[in-house]
């Protein structure tokens, strides 16, 4: 309560400092020594397709099957097309759509136009329904890290500190990642 929240979503790395931003989600290995890092929690991308589009090309029974379906991976850049660690091998597809956005990665594959990887708190409802199922199971994409960040060199305030627990806190809850 009484406590005023400001986001700021962006693909680029942020100056926490420079910027003003108290603490930052964000989504990998945390590489700055001067940041401190709470792990809020470790997750798996799913890969994903429509049983429409399994239904007109049949279901991948191995990583090599997926050559057949058209793609749409998650990228960076315009310049970068993305690839699939899935368990222990590298498949590189020839994306038909690549994008910085997994909303619309979700879209594509929900229509029946792709496989595509989705973060799974982007899968959960179109799972429940049954208009998006996971693929290849048994290799499963690698784990994620999602962390607070925040300024080692700074005392955080009461209001950062209630924050940073309140994630913590919730993110244990089922549903979260």
């Amino acid at each position: 309560p009484e406590i005023q929240v400001s986001v700021f979503t962006t693909e680029r790395r942020v100056d926490l400092l420079q910027d003003g931003i108290d603490v930052a989600l964000r989504v990998g290995a945390i590489v700055d020594e001067s940041m401190v890092a709470r792990r809020m929690l470790t997750y798996r991308h799913a890969l994903v397709a429509c049983p429409k589009l399994l239904r007109r090309l049949g279901e991948p029974k191995t990583i090599d099957d997926l050559h057949r379906f058209p793609c749409a991976t998650w990228a960076a850049s315009p310049s970068a097309h993305g690839r699939w660690r899935l368990g222990e091998r590298v498949f590189e597809p020839e994306p038909i759509l690549a994008t910085n956005d997994y909303q619309q990665l979700r879209n594509r594959a929900v229509a029946g136009d792709v496989v595509t990887e989705l973060p799974p708190f982007m899968a959960r409802r179109e799972f429940a329904r049954q208009t998006l199922q996971p693929l290849l199971r048994r290799h499963p994409l690698p784990e994620q890290e999602l962390n607070l960040l925040y300024p080692s060199h700074r005392h955080p305030s009461s209001i950062v500190r209630a924050y940073l627990d309140f994630c913590q806190q919730n993110a244990a809850k089922p549903g979260f990642g």
